[in-house]
């Protein structure tokens, strides 16, 4: 039989029972009544982005804390309408509030700034860094490249694959992570600003503000 805590939570003993099937789903409920219930935080906020991920999070959130998370939703300025109407699905089915929070810099004006996301924030950062340097996009060696551009190091490895253990071809901070990202930017150099700066306006300086005022 299935047992509630005086806050109307599941302990996390019977949800472990209904979940010792999967690992990895008794994994995220443990972590999260952990964070939730044992660690004395106060105030807790989740960012919620109306997709599948964020929809799990709130449905765990609520089986081991429920109505004890402050949800907090960015509107980027480039949202679906079909996205804002979840969110009131969400806040019916679960009987929770999720806050709008309007962008410092909608993601438009942050890539006006700045320049445009590429493949993922990651590369977008590294051939940013390498833009600044005026990086010529040439099939060198590292040991030549460093020559030219002595600040730019950490790009520049990217760039030429010498994270990781070298006895493996791949790892997530080298270049090699994007299949022929390195071939294409040579053939084809950017013509455009890149940037990772597409969601700072819009969720992470937001985000600060409000934990600042909790």
């Amino acid at each position: 039989m299935t047992t509630h805590r005086c806050d109307g939570s599941l302990k996390i003993e019977d949800i472990l029972e209904q979940t010792k099937g999967s690992l990895i789903i008794s994994d995220a409920f443990t972590k999260a009544d952990s964070v939730l219930n044992h660690k004395g935080y106060k105030n807790i906020a989740c960012s919620v982005s109306g997709g599948a991920d964020s929809d799990i999070l709130i449905d765990i959130c609520e089986k081991v804390k429920p109505h004890g998370v402050h949800y907090v939703w960015f509107n980027t300025g480039i949202e679906y309408q079909a996205t804002k109407e979840h969110l009131k699905y969400l806040e019916e089915h679960y009987g929770i509030a999720i806050e709008r929070e309007r962008a410092v810099k909608p993601v438009p004006l942050s890539n006006k700034l700045y320049g445009q996301p590429f493949l993922s924030k990651y590369a977008s950062q590294m051939i940013n860094c390498l833009q600044e340097h005026n990086f010529d996009w040439q099939d060198e060696p590292y040991e030549v490249a460093i020559q030219k551009y002595p600040d730019c190091k950490y790009a520049l490895k990217w760039f030429n694959n010498m994270y990781g253990d070298k006895r493996f071809s791949y790892s997530r901070f080298n270049i090699s992570g994007q299949k022929y990202l390195r071939e294409f930017l040579i053939a084809h150099p950017p013509a455009f600003p890149v940037s990772d700066k597409c969601c700072s306006g819009a969720k992470k300086d937001v985000m600060a503000k409000i934990l600042m005022m909790n």
